[in-house]
């Protein structure tokens, strides 16, 4: 099965090898140039990664190795400057930084090694002070045992904020937005997941009001979930409405229909400040 993703790359998907449960997934550059290799046990309606895996930048330099295990990276993970130096190794456990995912999944992971990219080593052994891109922000802090310890500066290039958080063996303690005039508040959260005003029962509730079950699919019995996938702006507002897998057209179509009527969500936040997420949902289509 071959699926073009937005025009940013083609994704192959080949049935699992003899003895194997996993299927094989190639991602390719517009170029033709390697982008991903690896495997999932599934991939309707999102890709769960199952075992060793590799990514590359577009320069054909590799960019990542990681491990997975329905769907979460374990074990060690190493990650690669543009250059082809290497950048950090990554240990997954139990404790560390804390990485949320969609679909209710998340993990953690601890910085054993962090190198700049002319190889002067920056953490050794899970210790030193870095300033690291962290997703939108600037994170300046230390490492120890490989987990953030003590204050920890989050700054946005977009934003006239900076974020201090407090961290002892890797666990949050306390955040505090500082603005531009001085003002401050404080927050008790290092990442909060964007949220329908009245809770996931409330959204629920929305559908069921909203929803309505095309007269065709109903006459031939037509039944099952469409997974959409959008995303909650700063704002809270709607954007970037897309399916993750079909149905039936016309229960595609009033999925799309009805999140894109859905009112403004409480958006998520990062470091205290109100970010952009992509948010993964179920729309189910059931006769009772």
């Amino acid at each position: 099965m071959e699926v073009k993703d937005s025009a940013d790359f083609i994704r192959i998907i080949q049935e699992p090898d003899s003895g194997s449960l996993n299927f094989r997934v190639f991602e390719y550059y517009p170029d033709k140039t390697l982008r991903f290799l690896g495997a999932v046990s599934s991939f309707d309606p999102q890709l769960v990664f199952e075992g060793p895996s590799k990514r590359f930048y577009k320069n054909g330099k590799q960019e990542e190795i990681v491990s997975y295990k329905n769907g979460i990276p374990v074990g060690t993970a190493f990650q690669f400057h543009t250059n082809g130096k290497l950048h950090r190794i990554l240990e997954h456990g139990d404790e560390g930084i804390h990485v949320r995912l969609a679909w209710n999944k998340s993990y953690h992971y601890k910085v054993k090694e962090l190198y700049d990219s002319t190889g002067v080593a920056i953490v050794k052994d899970g210790k030193g002070y870095v300033k690291e891109k962290d997703d939108a922000f600037i994170g300046e802090g230390l490492y120890l045992n490989g987990m953030r310890e003590g204050l920890w500066k989050f700054t946005r290039a977009d934003k006239a904020v900076t974020s201090e958080e407090t961290f002892a063996a890797g666990k949050f303690l306390s955040g505090k937005v500082i603005n531009s005039d001085g003002s401050s508040r404080t927050y008790d959260k290092e990442a909060l997941t964007p949220e329908f005003k009245g809770g996931m029962d409330g959204f629920n509730r929305y559908l069921s009001r909203k929803i309505q079950f095309p007269a065709d699919a109903m006459r031939l019995g037509i039944t099952g979930k469409v997974y959409v996938s959008f995303v909650v702006e700063a704002d809270g507002s709607i954007s970037d409405i897309k399916l993750l897998n079909r149905i039936y057209p016309s229960l595609d179509r009033e999925a799309l229909r009805v999140i894109a009527r859905s009112p403004e969500w409480i958006p998520g936040q990062q470091h205290g400040i109100p970010v952009r997420v992509v948010f993964n949902v179920p729309v189910s289509y059931q006769f009772y």
